[in-house]
């Protein structure tokens, strides 16, 4: 995953979020909000190494 602004990596992760809530409500055994959590999970490890790089700084 290339570098994105932390404030980027928010919007796109509370979008996702607010996408597989959703997508839940609907159906919780759609297989589709696996997947769409475990990029929700990829989004937010990248986020806390972002913020790990800025406070070494």
């Amino acid at each position: 995953m290339g570098t994105i602004c932390i404030r980027d990596l928010e919007e796109q992760i509370e979008e996702l979020r607010q996408r597989m809530y959703r997508m839940y409500r609907e159906d919780p055994l759609n297989p589709q909000v696996i997947e769409v959590s475990q990029t929700l999970d990829e989004l937010l490890n990248e986020r806390r190494k972002q913020a790990a790089l800025l406070r070494k700084k």
